[in-house]
């Protein structure tokens, strides 16, 4: 097989011999290229084929993005011996069939059990008297006849009942 390349397309002339080889190689037939000179082009592909750019799925979950990783040695193993079985994905497909299972798992898991606590009375109830007692820790600022106060709301609604007193307190 002769190979002729320019930036934007190749020609492949494929000989009989070549056309042979590959058919007792294993390839399907139907994948082999028959005898004689093809040309293909680079780029233009959705063009060619009538595919719409909107109509290609490029989600983040159906876009594989190459990236550098460190692993332990015997992770790495294990994913490639794995990869080894017949009929098996390749190892970094592997990968990352097990990190999307762990994910959706987790997903799953945190789904359940809000649905759980949101059914639950009893967490309701320590969640409502949890934001009782945040609400009433804030400090907040009053200012009665030119004097400023800085204080909880707790304490707030007792100064609001005994302004009279405050005020005399705070003066003497």
């Amino acid at each position: 097989m002769k190979k002729k390349t320019d930036k934007n397309e190749l020609t492949l002339n494929v000989t009989q011999q070549d056309y042979e080889k590959q058919l007792t190689s294993g390839i399907e037939p139907e994948a082999v290229l028959l005898p004689g000179e093809h040309k293909f082009e680079r780029g233009g592909f959705f063009a060619r084929h009538n595919i719409k750019a909107n109509d290609v799925d490029t989600s983040a979950r159906n876009t594989k993005i190459a990236i550098s990783i460190r692993l332990d040695g015997d992770i790495l193993e294990y994913f490639k011996n794995c990869a080894e079985k017949p009929g098996s994905a390749p190892y970094q497909t592997l990968i990352n069939q097990v990190l999307r299972e762990y994910i959706e798992e987790k997903q799953r898991n945190r789904d359940f059990y809000r649905k759980e606590l949101i059914e639950d009375d009893a967490f309701i109830d320590a969640v409502a008297a949890k934001i009782k007692q945040r609400e009433s820790q804030k400090i907040v600022g009053y200012n009665y006849s030119g004097i400023s106060l800085f204080t909880t709301k707790d304490s707030l609604y007792n100064v609001e009942e005994n302004k009279d007193r405050v005020k005399t307190k705070m003066i003497s």
